[in-house]
């Protein structure tokens, strides 16, 4: 028997060469919160407080298919 996570969102963040990378989020978008501190950024789940994300930014979070 396999388990499939379902994707709700995904995280847009900056990569090399200006291209967007992605990281795929099981929860629904409100379920997350974005800081910006002196660093970086970070996107944390709002229950949990765990950091799902730190690093280069803009970031910000889409609830629909990213096309490639």
């Amino acid at each position: 028997m396999t388990t499939e996570t379902v994707v709700k969102a995904w995280l847009l963040y900056p990569g090399w060469l200006g291209y967007s990378e992605t990281i795929e989020l099981p929860d629904e978008p409100g379920a997350y919160s974005i800081e910006e501190d002196a660093e970086s950024w970070v996107l944390r789940h709002n229950d949990t407080g765990a950091e799902q994300y730190r690093g280069l930014g803009p970031i910000r979070i889409v609830d629909e298919p990213i096309p490639f």
